[in-house]
């Protein structure tokens, strides 16, 4: 199945609008995170619920659990036919009373896409919905985007003003405590011992409810003397310069849904 661009979508003849923090905007628009702060605030539900009639919107998408409370509400209200939301995670950091949320939603979604048959387990064992209501569709890549070919290594680490090094390790993901990336870190740490020529790339940045993570790992690396082994590099969008010079991919996470830097 060929995964459509917005642009090749608005190309077709369709409109497509996202919410980009306070405001809905025709896409293609750049993605922002909006703060969660709103999604409860009924006055702004009833702000999109006025837009969705304005614009005949006839499909809502949401992603997660704050961003589909807002949409399917708003777009229920708004009298949208087709609400659809995805999840992406075991998502077992979640309390019984989001669970609780999830199984009222259920009634007024249409499908709930899934990453996975794992990721629909997991709802189904705690969100109680009806199993007719879910569809799994699996993560995937444009093969090409991620040619098996590696870089050249030395052009990449003196773009970085970083000595070149024998042995590259990458992971790929926000820098969370389910990501596990203590238990890499120590696991380098080991190895660092019998090969010095070695370094490692954690590319993702800060979670949002989560910015705690990052200064824990980041004391970790400083304690054991390894900031020229263990280097965070932060959000990116070179993920596939990272992936063309790693030899070793490492992904210790402690739950995924189906993680798509795993594909690529």
């Amino acid at each position: 199945i060929k995964e459509l661009s917005i642009d090749e979508i608005v190309n077709a003849g369709n409109e497509i609008f996202q919410l980009n923090d306070n405001v809905i905007k025709k896409a293609p628009v750049k993605l922002a995170r909006p703060s969660e702060s709103y999604f409860i605030n009924l006055k702004k539900i009833a702000e999109v619920r006025r837009i969705i009639k304005t614009e005949n919107i006839n499909i809502t998408h949401g992603h997660e659990y704050y961003p589909t409370i807002f949409w399917r509400l708003s777009a229920f209200f708004a009298g949208v036919k087709y609400r659809y939301i995805t999840l992406h995670n075991m998502y077992y950091w979640w309390g019984s009373g989001v669970h609780f949320m999830q199984f009222l939603l259920s009634f007024i979604t249409t499908i709930i896409v899934c990453n996975s048959e794992s990721t629909m387990s997991f709802s189904l064992s705690k969100d109680r919905i009806n199993k007719k209501k879910y569809k799994v569709i699996y993560n995937g890549i444009d093969c090409n985007d991620f040619s098996p070919k590696q870089a050249d290594k030395l052009s990449f680490f003196r773009k970085r003003n970083l000595p070149v090094k024998d042995i590259v390790f990458v992971s790929i993901g926000n820098i969370s405590p389910r990501k596990g990336y203590e238990t890499s870190i120590e696991a380098i740490q080991q190895l660092r011992r019998d090969y010095e020529s070695m370094i490692y790339f954690i590319v993702g940045g800060k979670h949002h409810q989560e910015t705690e993570e990052f200064d824990r790992l980041s004391k970790i690396i400083q304690k054991n003397n390894l900031e020229d082994t263990v280097i965070i590099t932060g959000r990116s969008n070179e993920v596939r310069d990272y992936l063309k010079v790693c030899d070793i991919y490492l992904m210790p996470s402690v739950t995924e849904g189906f993680g798509i830097s795993l594909i690529e």
